[in-house]
């Protein structure tokens, strides 16, 4: 079996850094993804809380000039940015913890 040379090395060995810190990263995104949201929900309800903005303009204190449609759609646009954002940390997720089960593989084939 063919050895690895000392930049193949070095290449696996920065992998294997790189993964080991990844629960860690994922934990801290997702708090600050949430830790947004919860955010502009509570101090912007404009922003993310549609229910918010249904009530403004049922009450009337939301005027007629401002474009209602965006108005209404605003919070449903930053929710499936949330969304979107969330499905992207779980793609990433999963792509470091196929790259983990690679350097189990080549682990074992050394």
């Amino acid at each position: 079996m063919k050895q690895l040379n000392d930049i193949e090395q070095a290449f696996i060995d920065r992998r294997r850094r790189l993964i080991r810190w990844w629960p860690p990263a994922l934990l801290l995104l997702v708090i600050m993804l949430a830790g947004t949201y919860l955010f502009l929900f509570f101090a912007h309800p404009g922003l993310a809380n549609p229910s918010f903005i249904t009530a403004a303009v049922q009450a009337g204190t939301l005027s007629a000039e401002v474009m209602l449609v965006a108005a209404v759609l605003l919070p449903v646009v930053v929710c499936l940015l949330f969304l979107v954002v969330a499905v992207m940390l779980l793609l990433l997720h999963v792509t470091v913890m196929n790259e983990r089960r690679y350097q189990a593989i080549i682990g074992k084939l050394r």
